[in-house]
């Protein structure tokens, strides 16, 4: 791995932590991002970039105690998102852990 890469891979992990802090702080009084007590467009979006985080493996879902919860409440609520959102993320990790192994993520 290339100096670049290990630089690139730190920004990347350093952003998606913050978006991770974010998620789980804001989720932590009510059960869902907006601070409402069901499921909105936040908690969709939101999801979205979590799934395909958590599912390269750049940052652990588990590191932070309310998104499990969340993340479940979500998926059960949004009808077929495995195959909308989950597919795609599970191409996107093969591809970015490929590009990785190889120092050519960035490229």
């Amino acid at each position: 791995m290339t100096l670049s890469s290990m630089i690139c891979q730190l920004r990347v992990r350093s952003s998606q932590e913050c978006q991770f802090s974010f998620a789980s702080c804001t989720t932590r009084p009510t059960g869902f991002v907006a601070g409402t007590s069901h499921l909105t467009v936040a908690d969709i979006s939101l999801a979205a970039n979590v799934t395909t985080i958590s599912t390269t493996g750049i940052v652990p879902l588990s590191d932070y105690p309310e998104l499990p919860a969340w993340f479940g409440r979500v998926r059960a609520s949004v009808p077929n998102y495995e195959r909308a959102n989950g597919e795609g993320a599970n191409t996107f990790a093969e591809w970015y852990r490929k590009r990785l192994a190889e120092g050519t993520e960035g490229k």
